[in-house]
């Protein structure tokens, strides 16, 4: 017999399962409220102050020296840099994309003490499935990030018809 230990497979997650699988979680916890009491909603809400402090920073902004070589070869092309942070600092609209944010239902908990946001937005079709939020992300990614081709391409501006947002391209 070998002397490494075999992994238990009656773990936590197998355990809620097996339940789950059985039907029982229901019947040991009735509710949400009753497993997870701590749970509140939550918006974001970032104060003129803080956006103005932003602005400020992103005007006094020490630049470093232009790389040698290929833009990108040795890191953030500098020029594409600059303009980014000119477009945070003048142009990017935080109430709107903030506004945009709140459309969906925040809340907040905590688990082993770290603070933990998530969204839990119901659908208003009564045969959905539950998504995961690696499926919500994909079918959100084309409004808030660059084309699938990345950065190498430099940076372009383009509008997004919903979120009127610059992005690089």
């Amino acid at each position: 017999m070998s002397t490494r230990e075999t992994p238990s497979l009656i773990d936590r997650r197998n355990v809620l399962k097996l339940l789950g699988a059985a039907g029982t979680w229901s019947a040991l916890v009735p509710t949400m409220a009753a497993a997870q009491s701590d749970i509140s909603r939550f918006r974001i809400r970032v104060s003129d102050d803080d956006l103005a402090d932003l602005r400020r920073r992103l005007s006094n902004v020490r630049w470093p020296v232009e790389a040698t070589g290929q833009p990108w070869a040795m890191g953030t092309d500098l020029a594409y840099l600059k303009q980014l942070v000119t477009y945070w600092r003048d142009k990017y609209q935080w109430r709107v994309h903030e506004a945009a944010l709140n459309a969906f239902d925040h809340y907040v908990t905590t688990i082993d003490g770290q603070l933990i946001h998530f969204v839990h937005q119901k659908s208003r079709h009564p045969n959905a499935t539950p998504n995961t939020y690696r499926a919500v992300t994909q079918a959100l990614r084309p409004r808030f990030e660059p084309a699938s081709d990345g950065l190498a391409s430099g940076p372009r501006r383009r509008k997004s018809a919903k979120m009127g947002s610059w992005r690089p391209r």
